[in-house]
């Protein structure tokens, strides 16, 4: 039918589904989706777990009700996540304890900053 030319790149067969060999997951596999979505693994083999539904506790705990996909393991369990502390608190909080602070200043330190900064307000 078709020559192929010389030279012209050879087609790699597709790549195949990993299954499940039992190991627990390697650290190049998490890192890959480094701040990402979050993954909850059995604590029975390893595998990564299905969410199927959360039950919200109160604004920072929350119940997520899992399944294991292994089908050796099959375990069902109800894990909590919670929020522990905030790295940087969202930018309302921020900007309140910016005028906040400003507001405290001493009146003299208040236009010297002002003085700084009127350039790129204007």
């Amino acid at each position: 039918m078709f020559k192929k030319k010389p030279g012209a790149p050879v087609a790699s067969p597709a790549p195949q589904k990993a299954e499940y060999n039992g190991s627990a997951p390697t650290k190049r596999r998490a890192a890959k989706n480094p701040g990402g979505t979050v993954r909850i693994y059995c604590p029975y083999c390893q595998t990564k777990m299905i969410i199927t539904h959360p039950v919200r506790i109160n604004n920072r705990v929350s119940d997520l009700y899992t399944v294991c996909p292994n089908v050796e393991c099959g375990a069902r369990c109800v894990m909590r996540l919670s929020h522990i502390s905030d790295l940087t608190p969202p930018a309302p909080t921020l900007t309140a304890a910016m005028h906040e602070w400003f507001a405290n200043l001493p009146e003299a330190e208040q236009k010297a900053i002002a003085r700084t900064y009127q350039p790129a307000l204007f």
